[in-house]
């Protein structure tokens, strides 16, 4: 078995479409779009049905689209349409535009984004401003009406036309659209704008005339990752765990922006937090792309990791919350309390990862800034309070927004902040600023103990969501307090039990009552998961890793990607078109697997000194690599009689810590040129 045969990134720039099915009307020769030569015509006589065609990419991508036209006279062809979406059944919705420029009372004509939407004899609908007019004729992007309007319209108002149209699936908020329009020229290659990830692709004749195509594909414009790409890999006796691990990699590529890339280019390469929507930086989805990244990636994606930090980082006013987003519009501002310690506790996290001890220095006064800030939100028991204000780091917007601001003391976000004072202390105590460490540590224990006399509720066994919201069972909340130590050795059995009570078929639901919402979350799961192996659960852990991410891996899966989905609902099924399914934040399996599975966790700064501890109940076997600035920390193990082989290869200039008899811990050092090792474990 080769771990190279789960690597699903494009091997080529031009990526080319497996399969491709008739929806409707006359086309001909079908295979050709899939590079089997020739060209295939589509035809539509006046008054006929629409010419049309599903491209199937078999698996996420992200890129420009192009169609291959033939040669012949294109002066009086039609214009053909193609649309994108994750999944194939959401092609067809409401036309959906906006005014691009406002217009008058009286005006006959209006401009709009994405006229490729609409058709002539169209009822349009004008949200919020209201009225409706007739489309008479449509001239690039300008509408001509069949009425004067009746009130002024501004730019941005809403123009939908009510009725089955070729729309493609929802960005929401990602700002390109998700069908276009091209023009026919003749034996040339047209490439269309810019589309963040979709699997499917519609082609679509509407008009009378004919159009003969000869080839169609997409130019791939996220990270290209080959095998030769991975400095880092995973491969077990569990199939199921091989194709999650690789599956989470490639997730963490599709939402990778190469510098000069995308539908709003950066001068830098970025990290987003999925490939079709939001295309956004957010602070909490780094807490989980940065480790995956690093653990697949090494070096060669350390700049995206190290450019989006700098952009929370850099931006955040001194002694002000961090700076928890970017909404694309080219500057990063606030979003909430948690957002801004996931970026803190995401950039220490890089630096143990990458050793990048310059980053560490240029960047602690930021988050000893952050934690100063904290101390103006804190109550007199230490415990921060959070607003219900939107898009503030004082604010209390979390990764559920659908659930509104969580307000008051909230039992997560001081986690959080507990999280980040200790990962702060980390930092300083590194680079030798020990009395500022004594003192977060300090406060860090008098967060655990508000926490745990405060939040803890002695008549369910469990943490409550917030001081405000009692008796919820949060997943976030109880995760958290395991993973960061804060549960008292006596509660710790019955928190577990509490976490695995919420799980259904597909993983856990996020709340233990119905008042919040119900869509299963990868993102918090992946936390959940490292709870568990943290406290030696592995089969609850690994069986929480199958349940959440593994129907997704699945090619039978409708929605299927081959990339992680940014949430599930209870019946394991993609909530609505706006969902993104190739969602950075959900790929957190693949960094716990080779944590605990391979069991290699960095102690110094860039794996200078490293524990190798695997969860040797997982799977059978196990191998990988973790890179590291000194080159890849590899470990091979598996059982052998009632016990287990191990092998460890220390890089260069390194020190592991290994586990290995009961808590008997063998101290194994790299030397000038690296040394490999070999434990018999009982």
């Amino acid at each position: 078995m080769d771990w190279r045969e789960y690597v699903l990134g494009p091997d080529h720039k031009l990526v080319a479409p497996v399969a491709v099915t008739l929806l409707s009307g006359d086309v001909t020769n079908l295979p050709a779009l899939t590079g089997a030569g020739g060209a295939a015509t589509f035809t539509v006589e006046e008054g006929g049905e629409p010419a049309s065609v599903l491209i199937d990419y078999g698996k996420e991508i992200a890129g420009t689209p192009f169609l291959d036209f033939a040669e012949g006279d294109d002066s009086a062809a039609p214009d053909i349409y193609t649309a994108f979406s994750e999944t194939r059944d959401n092609f067809y919705g409401q036309a959906l535009s906006k005014t691009s420029a406002p217009a008058s009372s009286g005006d006959s004509v209006i401009e709009v984004t994405g006229p490729a939407l609409f058709r002539v004899g169209d009822t349009i609908h004008f949200y919020p401003a209201g009225g409706q007019n007739v489309v008479t004729a449509i001239d690039g992007d300008v509408l001509t009406l069949e009425n004067p309007l009746a009130a002024d319209l501004g730019t941005g108002v809403y123009v939908v036309a009510l009725t089955s149209r070729l729309s493609g699936d929802s960005t929401t908020s990602a700002g390109y659209p998700r069908v276009l329009r091209m023009a026919v020229s003749s034996g040339a290659r047209a490439f269309g704008s810019f589309e963040g990830g979709q699997r499917y692709q519609v082609i679509e004749l509407q008009d009378p005339g004919s159009v003969s195509i000869t080839g169609v594909g997409t130019r791939f414009e996220a990270y290209r990752a080959t095998a030769a790409k991975y400095e880092g890999y995973f491969l077990s006796s569990s199939r199921k765990l091989n194709k999650i691990w690789y599956s989470g990699a490639y997730t963490l590529q599709t939402s990778m922006q190469p510098a000069g890339k995308g539908a709003h280019p950066e001068t830098v390469p970025v990290v987003l937090d999925g490939a079709k929507r939001d295309r956004a930086l957010w602070a909490g989805d780094l807490a989980i792309e940065g480790p995956g990244i690093l653990a697949t990636l090494g070096s060669n994606g350390q700049e995206y990791v190290r450019q989006t930090l700098l952009k929370f980082l850099r931006t955040t006013s001194a002694g002000a919350g961090i700076n928890g987003q970017n909404a694309r519009s080219g500057a990063m501002e606030p979003y909430s309390n948690s957002y801004s310690h996931w970026a803190a506790i995401a950039a220490v996290d890089y630096v143990k990862r990458s050793g990048d001890m310059r980053f560490a220095r240029r960047f602690l006064p930021v988050l000893q800034g952050q934690l100063a800030f904290d101390q103006t939100l804190t109550r007199k028991n230490g415990l921060v309070a959070t607003s219900d204000d939107s898009w503030d780091v004082a604010g209390g917007y979390d990764w559920n927004p659908y659930d509104g601001a969580k307000s008051g003391v909230v039992t997560s976000f001081n986690l959080l902040y507990f999280e980040a004072l200790r990962q702060t202390a980390y930092l300083e105590q590194r680079l030798g600023d020990v009395a500022a460490a004594e003192a977060h540590l300090a406060t860090a224990s008098k967060v655990k103990r508000s926490i745990n006399r405060s939040l803890f509720n002695t008549s369910t066994g469990v943490y409550d969501n917030s001081a405000s919201d009692r008796g919820t069972v949060a997943q976030d909340a109880n995760s958290l307090a395991v993973l960061f130590g804060v549960v008292p050795p006596t509660k710790l059995a019955g928190v577990l039990a509490s976490l695995k009570g919420l799980w259904g078929p597909y993983g856990s639901a996020p709340y233990s009552d119905a008042a919040h919402s119900t869509l299963i979350s990868p993102f918090i799961s992946a936390f959940t998961s490292a709870a568990l192996f943290e406290q030696g659960d592995v089969a609850a852990a690994k069986d929480l890793v199958k349940r959440t991410w593994g129907p997704m891996t699945e090619a039978r899966n409708p929605s299927y990607t081959g990339t992680f989905w940014e949430n599930v609902a209870s019946d394991g099924t993609v909530a609505d078109a706006s969902t993104s399914l190739s969602h950075g934040w959900s790929a957190g399996a693949t960094a716990v697997l080779s944590d605990y599975v391979l069991g290699v966790k960095a102690i110094e700064p860039g794996y200078r000194t490293f524990e190798v501890d695997p969860a040797f109940e997982t799977v059978q076997w196990a191998r990988g690599a973790v890179p590291t600035p000194r080159g890849a920390i590899t470990v091979r193990w598996q059982a052998v009689g009632a016990g287990h082989e191990l092998r460890v290869r220390v890089p260069a200039h390194s020190t592991a810590r290994v586990r290995t008899d009961g808590r008997r811990w063998v101290t194994v050092k790299g030397g000038p040129a690296g040394v490999s090792r070999v434990f018999v474990i009982n």
